[in-house]
């Protein structure tokens, strides 16, 4: 069940960038970019069978996604 939610979390923020005009500071897009690849990581972890790793990338995810929402309403960091 968590690996679909991982994967749910990481679709929705990949398709959501993809299919908008989403223009983020350079400082966000650094952020976002490492972020993607951080969560990526430890979706093939947890798909191997690393619980942590599932949990972590959940947290990540939750943070990323905080992030943004705070970038799209002006919300410094």
């Amino acid at each position: 069940m968590k690996k679909i939610i991982i994967v749910i979390l990481i679709s929705c923020i990949c398709l959501g960038c993809s299919t908008s005009e989403v223009q983020l500071s350079p400082r966000y897009q650094q952020a976002l970019e490492m972020s993607a690849i951080n969560v990526r990581a430890m979706l093939k972890d947890c798909q191997a069978g690393n619980q942590q790793s599932c949990e972590e990338g959940l947290k990540r995810a939750a943070v990323l996604l905080d992030h943004i929402v705070d970038a799209s309403y002006g919300r410094a960091e």
